[in-house]
């Protein structure tokens, strides 16, 4: 018996070693993903090291975002986000900052932020441009009014009331700002009503004592 075990020995082995270099030709995804990019085909000649397939995991997508380095102060992961992605720029999309970047572009000043979006949309492409918006604070319960209307006079800042019919132009004081909303901390009440003064090159600019038709 001992003469017949050894004799299988070999061949066993030689059988483990054959399979294995059969395991060897089928290539197995390390993750369960969608592959996005074919860089071979069959019959081509692979080398260690070459690229087959491009595979992006489903499970977490990011967004790389450039940032101002002024800004690194106020930004820390898992602060909450929205990403607008172009192809649907009424639809923002929720997310978190998942990793801040430790190398600013020379050029720029810019350093890159990741941020995990939590919801997919139905159609996205790896590559795509989009905005993302971090909220670095919260501010409840504040009186807010749109950057746009923030006009400066003799090097203070504030907006156009309508007082009576007309534009009167009111001195405020200002807090904290988004990209498109500004913190009003005094100057005008709840309930006033403002005026976006007229862009650079309009025919009519928006002055105190103009006469302003609310429709």
């Amino acid at each position: 018996m001992q003469g017949i075990s050894a004799v299988l020995k070999f061949p066993r082995k030689t059988l483990e070693f054959q399979q294995a270099r059969l395991d060897d030709t089928v290539i197995r995804a390390p993750f369960d993903g969608l592959i996005i990019r074919r860089d071979r085909d069959p019959g081509d000649i692979v080398v260690p090291g070459s690229t087959i397939y491009q595979l992006i995991a489903l499970d977490e997508i990011w967004v790389s975002a450039w940032v101002d380095e002024t800004t690194m102060a106020a930004l820390n992961p898992g602060q909450p986000a929205r990403v607008v992605l172009r192809s649907e720029p009424e639809h923002p999309f929720p997310g978190h900052v998942v990793r801040l970047g430790y190398e600013t572009d020379t050029e720029t000043r810019e350093f890159v932020v990741d941020i995990a979006i939590e919801t997919l949309p139905e159609h996205w492409a790896i590559g795509q441009r989009a905005e993302a918006y971090i909220e670095t604070n919260r501010l409840d319960d504040v009186l807010v009014a749109p950057v746009a209307f923030v006009t400066v006079r003799a090097g203070e800042r504030g907006v156009f009331v309508i007082r009576a019919g007309r534009a009167t132009w009111t001195r405020c004081e200002f807090g904290a700002r988004g990209r498109e909303l500004i913190e009003v901390r005094s100057g005008i009440e709840p309930g006033d009503v403002i005026v976006r003064p007229a862009k650079a090159g309009a025919r009519t600019k928006l002055s105190d004592g103009t006469r302003v038709e609310v429709e």
